[in-house]
């Protein structure tokens, strides 16, 4: 009777985030024509608009949902102030696709809207491609150190691209969100990796460094994000019948060195080894963390 109530209560999640994400997809689609006609003030205006449906919108109700129809308990701990007249960079390890609800639940209310760094060619994925650029996600086009010394006019363009980019926001404020590994985690990825931390993957540091040199003084704070589901690992399907009993967000303000924002990661050797001691430590301390959480929790395991 559990398994049966517990797949019914699935369902009907399913179902309701099913439902209100066509219900949210074809109100920006259907607004979105305004983009191509419309310049300026107006513009961003009709952004705002469309930005307002995907983050208030669809990312509020799905935390409402996981909130109230889930036996599930949320913890959010942490030292740091989370308002929305705030620019963030937020940076967490990442366990499954549960991350991205479980980001909902912690900080759709709490932030300004997310903004996640798309590389140029997923512009053409259908629908997706066409939502992500409606409401001004940042495209990058990032360039290798080879390219860079074969040719030095690239050097800065991808930051100068996405720094324009940032600038149609004006005044407004985001939420830049950054899964720091490139990953999910799995015993085999963990495994072929020989990570040195025991819960986590290696974590890319040149993507961290690429966030906070094209944000520039806009930037106000990072935020160190880490999930921990409790007696995990746990599936999608998990989540959405109701069988993770908690879930953990911890989260904590770091301050990023300002060599970061002031060196080119894949051509000043100072930057980059800035950048990467920076993260590494960030990463030990959240390895830590993830091991007194599992030794307090009793979690069996990875992930």
């Amino acid at each position: 009777m559990y398994r049966l109530i517990a797949h019914l209560r699935g369902v009907s999640l399913l179902l309701l985030v099913s439902a209100q994400t066509i219900l949210m997809g074809t109100a920006i689609f259907l607004i979105m024509p305004l983009k191509f006609v419309t310049t300026g003030r107006l513009r961003s205006r009709v952004v705002s608009v469309m930005e307002w449906i995907a983050h208030r919108g669809w990312c509020s109700l799905n935390g409402w949902l996981m909130r109230h129809l889930l036996p599930t308990r949320w913890t959010i701990r942490g030292d740091a102030k989370i308002t929305r007249d705030r620019t963030y960079l937020l940076i967490a390890n990442h366990r499954s696709w549960n991350d991205l609800f479980a980001m909902m639940v912690a900080f759709t209310d709490r932030v300004p809207p997310y903004k996640v760094f798309i590389k140029q060619q997923l512009i053409w994925l259908p629908v997706v491609g066409q939502v992500v650029w409606a409401i001004d996600f940042p495209f990058m086009k990032r360039y290798t150190r080879e390219q860079v010394r074969a040719n030095p006019n690239l050097k800065g363009r991808d930051v100068e691209t996405t720094r324009r980019m940032f600038a149609r926001y004006g005044d407004r404020q985001v939420t830049i969100f950054n899964f720091v590994e490139g990953t999910r985690i799995t015993e085999a990825k963990h495994a072929a990796q020989q990570s040195p931390y025991k819960h986590l993957l290696k974590p890319k540091a040149g993507g961290v460094a690429y966030a906070i040199r094209a944000i520039g003084n806009k930037l106000d704070a990072v935020l160190d994000v880490t999930f921990f589901y409790v007696g995990g690992p746990w599936s999608f399907w998990d989540l959405f019948c109701g069988r993770i009993p908690e879930v953990i967000i911890d989260v904590r303000e770091v301050q990023a060195p300002a060599a970061i924002g002031q060196g080119d990661y894949n051509a000043d050797d100072g930057a980059r080894q800035t950048t990467q001691e920076w993260i590494t430590g960030i990463w030990r301390d959240k390895d830590a963390l993830l091991e007194q959480l599992t030794q307090e929790t009793g979690a069996p395991g990875r992930r």
